[in-house]
């Protein structure tokens, strides 16, 4: 059966996954210091948001709040990798994606 993503991409994913399976994901926001940076540089964004008084200016702070949106987002899929990881991990086989990037490394050759 034909993967329906690029071969690269299946491997690059699969090697992912066993890079975790000797050690769990980390927790990113775990550390203070992250948080502590997170909501100052937030909050300087949105207080240089408020302080926009030209119209033109409005995309930028649209463009500005994305941003923050799009980098919140991306942390909160990261946190819940961390949260989930161990009840899925014993559900996975690392024989079976040693074979698979077996496979797709002498496939590229």
């Amino acid at each position: 059966m034909q993967s329906p993503i690029k071969k690269s991409h299946e491997k690059k994913y699969l090697a992912g996954i066993l890079k975790y399976f000797d050690r769990a994901p980390r927790s990113v926001s775990q550390s203070i210091w992250f948080k502590a940076a997170y909501w100052i540089i937030t909050f300087l964004l949105f207080f240089a948001l408020f302080k926009l008084e030209v119209r033109a200016e409005v995309i930028l702070a649209v463009g500005i709040a994305f941003v923050i949106g799009l980098i919140q987002g991306m942390f909160i899929m990261h946190e819940l990798t961390v949260r989930f990881w161990p009840i899925v991990r014993p559900h996975l086989n690392r024989e079976s994606i040693e074979v698979r990037i077996a496979e797709l490394e002498e496939s590229e050759k």
